[in-house]
């Protein structure tokens, strides 16, 4: 069952890209960015966290974690999302135990649905252009979808995005609103037009 806005969040063990143990709840105090992206060498998903990455110092100046979780071992994240580093956490989870916990979905169709519409070769294509190219790692989901949650300081689910396809995640307009305490408006755009718009 899929989680909910208002709730609280599921805490977590896991490990870093570098081997080292995490919670979540110790972040509880300050505001997290809990991102599930596909796989280690997935282009888009890490073209998708060098854009977070250029916020990095308004993340620290309002106290926002930013937690990627990738369905990779730690040896295949590290060469493509790069080491964990205050504010950014990058977690593996090669058994898929936090995508179940939060309820992160499997779909061929929806996938399978955004390839014959062309979309994900026209993001691939601007991903590749950023220097970002995919390398289909050992035992990859190719049908994993991935997701955002917009956790408070008080370990509560404010806004989560369940997406529809693979290169469609929550636009970051929406999370400097939230990140600003500025009333959140659901989104109502695909993430790709959002790059298209930040890509110069």
């Amino acid at each position: 069952m899929k989680l909910t806005n208002n709730t609280w969040a599921i805490d977590f063990n896991a490990f870093t890209s570098e081997r080292m143990p995490f919670t979540l709840s110790r972040l509880k105090g300050s505001k997290i960015l809990l991102s599930f992206y596909r796989n280690g060498g997935c282009a888009w998903s890490n073209f998708r966290l060098n854009l977070l990455k250029k916020y990095k110092d308004e993340f620290i100046a309002k106290n926002v974690n930013v937690v990627s979780v990738f369905e990779s071992m730690p040896k295949d994240i590290l060469p493509f999302a790069g080491r964990s580093e205050p504010p950014f956490y990058m977690l593996a989870d090669p058994m898929s135990l936090l995508y179940d916990l939060y309820s992160v979905e499997i779909s061929e169709k929806k996938v399978r649905s955004a390839i014959a519409s062309g979309i994900t070769l026209r993001m691939i294509e601007e991903a590749t252009k950023a220097g970002f190219v995919s390398e289909l790692q050992e035992s990859s989901n190719l049908f994993r979808l991935p997701a955002d949650f917009l956790i408070d300081e008080n370990f509560i689910i404010r806004q989560l995005r369940y997406t529809n396809n693979i290169v469609d995640f929550l636009p970051v307009r929406e999370i400097i609103k939230w990140m600003h305490h500025l009333h959140f408006f659901p989104p109502q755009q695909n993430h790709f037009t959002e790059i298209l718009q930040h890509k110069n």
